[in-house]
């Protein structure tokens, strides 16, 4: 099951549409709408909104791991084009200064981004601290993150203004997202797939990295980096790790030694 969430519903009506989604009778706290494969709830604006409706969906319907969520709105920028579409690689809460981080596995055409959630609608360019702002990014996150693996949440973010202060037309922002539903879509279908099975690694993949970090005797940080990029080059490139092999019976007596190694091993990443 795929779930989606949106703070308005000029955002949702594109992809109700689309998908064919009808809504739910039988909640009578949020906008839900339904069909065999995907949930989506319109929660209403900012962050406290976005976090209790998130959590209401996913609470309130049978998730299973294999299941996904997506957070699908309009951000302003100060350098995006209007229209552009982000996947968020990193969400920043501005008011409690927390950093939260997506795990973006899934070969995409988009440009990766980071957003910061504001509690208020934004018109002092000097507080923006990263690439875009919205008003839900951190409340999501961290509502989703309770019920999904972080491999599992996506942001999907469209540049609708400048910071200008200028009320946004609902038409506008309804017409940003249907001519950008082909593209959306597309990239929806390719995150379930990815997404279809927890088991993106192999049991002898398992295994090697398993006997890696402990001949390496790698921090726990380096353990979850390294099977991070594992799960990452696995998604986006469909190929099998081979080379893990070459490092599984290397062991290491010092901290130099080590972060000399997993660099090593790190770089064999970088070509994807």
């Amino acid at each position: 099951m795929l779930y989606i969430v949106t703070a308005l519903y000029n955002e949702a009506k594109p992809l109700i549409e689309w998908y064919n989604l009808k809504r739910d009778m039988s909640d009578a706290v949020f906008q839900v709408f339904s069909n065999n494969d995907i949930n989506l709830i319109i929660t209403g604006v900012g962050k406290i909104n976005s976090a209790i409706g998130t959590a209401h969906l996913l609470s309130t319907k049978p998730v299973s791991k294999e299941d996904s969520i997506v957070n699908i709105g309009i951000c302003g920028s100060l350098t995006g084009n209007l229209g552009e579409i982000y996947i968020i690689n990193k969400v920043r809460d501005h008011e409690t200064g927390r950093d939260f981080y997506p795990d973006v596995l899934l070969k995409h055409p988009f440009c990766e981004a980071s957003i910061e959630t504001f509690s208020y609608p934004l018109t002092d360019r000097s507080q923006l601290l990263e690439d875009l702002c919205d008003m839900e990014g951190s409340g999501f996150f961290q509502a989703a993150s309770k019920y999904l693996d972080v491999h599992r949440i996506c942001l999907i973010k469209i540049v609708s203004d400048r910071l200008d202060a200028k009320l946004i037309d609902k038409r506008f922002i309804e017409k940003l997202i249907k001519e950008k539903m082909p593209l959306i879509d597309s990239f929806l279908l390719s995150f379930k797939d990815t997404l279809i099975s927890d088991h993106i690694l192999s049991e002898k993949e398992t295994q090697e990295i398993n006997e890696i970090c402990s001949n390496m005797r790698l921090t726990e940080s380096q353990r979850l980096e390294l099977i991070k990029m594992c799960m990452q080059y696995k998604s986006r490139t469909r190929k099998e790790l081979d080379f893990l092999g070459e490092y599984k019976e290397i062991k290491v007596m010092t901290k130099d030694e080590r972060s000399r190694y997993f660099r090593s091993l790190l770089k064999r990443f970088e070509t994807f």
